[in-house]
C-alpha cells in the first residue's frame, strides 16, 4: 500500500507485519470489521456497533475515528447537527483486506461465536424483561 496522509496530517507509511492476535490482541478491531463486512455498505453508529458486536462503546468511542484515520472504516455525517456531529461508520476495502487476509480463520470463527453470543444473551435479557 502507498503512503498517505491522515486526516490530522501524519504520513502513514504503511509495513508489512503481522497482526497479532494472541489472547485478546486486535478481537474488538476483529469484531467490528467483522460486523461491518456482514452488513457491507451499510452505515452504523458506535452505539449500533456496540449493540451489535458487544465491543465496549467506551472503547469504540475512542478507537473508530483512528480506524477511519488509517482507512479501515469509512464515515459519513448522519444527520446535519450543532455542536459535535455524529458519525455513521461502514467498511473501507482495507478493513475488507485485514477480515478476508490477517485475520486467521480459526479467530475469525471465534469473533463471529462471540458475536452470536452476545446477540443471544441480549435477546434472552429483552424476553426475560418483556416477559
Amino acid at each position: 500500500m502507498r503512503p498517505f496522509y491522515s486526516k490530522d496530517g501524519r504520513l502513514i507509511e504503511p509495513r508489512d507485519h503481522i497482526a497479532d492476535f494472541t489472547g485478546k490482541n486486535n478481537s474488538c478491531k476483529g469484531k467490528v470489521l467483522i460486523y461491518l463486512l456482514h452488513v457491507k455498505g451499510k452505515y452504523l453508529t458506535a452505539r449500533q456497533l456496540h449493540d451489535k458486536t458487544g465491543v465496549s462503546y467506551d472503547y469504540l468511542r475512542q478507537r473508530l475515528s483512528f480506524w477511519f484515520n488509517i482507512r479501515y472504516i469509512n464515515r459519513k455525517v448522519l444527520a446535519p447537527a450543532r455542536g459535535k456531529p455524529a458519525w455513521a461508520y461502514c467498511i473501507a476495502e482495507r478493513g475488507e483486506f485485514f477480515v478476508n487476509y490477517r485475520i486467521p480463520q480459526d479467530k475469525r470463527n471465534e469473533f463471529i461465536q462471540e458475536i452470536n453470543d452476545w446477540n443471544e444473551s441480549k435477546r434472552r435479557a429483552d424476553i426475560e424483561n418483556t416477559g
